[in-house]
């Protein structure tokens, strides 16, 4: 092979080698910028955790390069493969922290077919005392367990208000194995407060109330940071959930107000939607000597039009 064959050869190959290990450096990166928030937790150094990041990092090189230059058929669903292992890798290591507080509105729209249900999050997410916000474990809410989401149902959109206004902001999902969809939400840049929104479809949550006209709403709590020592209960601090019904399928009952969990308030805005509010996730009822948080639940009644189906 001649100088100018191989030297072409070798520019060929750099080019497939960006263009296959591009998504396992976008992965890559995600894992840079979480190194450095927990590095703040009191069980690992900065120096170790920086390390890590580095070591996934060179792993993933000459699998990408090796691939370029062999020029194998097989390289994306390889490159694939290793992708899916550093995503495992994240949920059984960096997914199980969570070093910062969220005060959050869950805004349910219940549809008048199973693909109009939709559901919007909306964050203030602070960092823990001495640390600032890289990332949040986003997890997509279903009905029960049996109600089977993917990624493709869900069609998840993302949203950082900017802070200072007109300061370019991003925050971007890197996805994680396991039903309902989950995902490490990374925001660039970090900040101690983080402002931001999640809107996606759960096709089917509200299928009970459509047919029967009563439905169990459960929220379970999210638990703490993987072997966190502090006191907290949940990184949770207060929640407010929004019921919002279309006028052409009816509207909600209001509930016996005795009959919501302890720690729990109803109110009907001015715009008819049901708002259930708790102040203080901490205060909610657990089990003796657990930091979890029992799930709280209450029956939501469908008072329907009409000639509504």
């Amino acid at each position: 092979m001649t100088d100018g064959h191989a030297g072409k050869r070798r520019r060929s190959a750099l080019r497939r080698f960006v263009i296959l290990i591009g998504p396992s450096f976008a992965a890559v990166g995600g894992l840079a910028a979480t190194v450095i928030q927990i590095a703040t937790l009191d069980r690992f150094t900065p120096a170790g955790m920086v390390a890590l990041g580095f070591v996934v990092a060179v792993s993933l090189l000459p699998v990408g390069y090796q691939l370029a230059l062999n020029g194998s058929d097989g390289g994306p669903a390889v490159v694939a493969a290793e992708l899916d292992r550093t995503k495992n890798a994240l949920d059984s290591t960096f997914a199980g922290y969570r070093p910062y507080h969220d005060d959050r509105t869950i805004v349910f729209n219940i549809g008048e077919r199973p693909d109009d249900d939709t559901i919007e999050e909306y964050h203030v997410t602070r960092a823990a005392p001495g640390s600032i916000v890289h990332w949040f474990h986003l997890e997509a809410l279903n009905r029960e367990a049996s109600h089977k989401l993917t990624w493709a149902d869900i069609k998840l959109v993302l949203n950082r208000q900017p802070e200072p206004p007109g300061e370019p902001q991003a925050a971007v999902e890197i996805r994680l194995p396991g039903n309902p969809p989950r995902a490490l939400v990374l925001f660039a840049p970090p900040r101690d407060r983080v402002q931001w929104s999640a809107s996606y479809r759960s096709p089917g949550y509200w299928d009970l109330l459509r047919r029967g006209g009563l439905q169990e709403f459960e929220w379970i709590p999210p638990a703490i940071g993987l072997e966190e020592e502090s006191k907290r209960r949940s990184p949770v601090r207060s929640l407010t959930f929004v019921f919002r019904v279309p006028a052409s399928l009816g509207w909600l009952s209001d509930p016996q107000t005795q009959m919501l969990p302890s720690g729990v308030t109803f109110e009907r805005d001015d715009a008819g939607q049901h708002r259930y509010t708790v102040q203080d996730v901490a205060g909610l009822p657990g089990v003796a000597g657990r930091a979890a948080v029992n799930p709280i639940s209450w029956s939501l009644k469908l008072i329907k039009r009409e000639g509504a189906t």
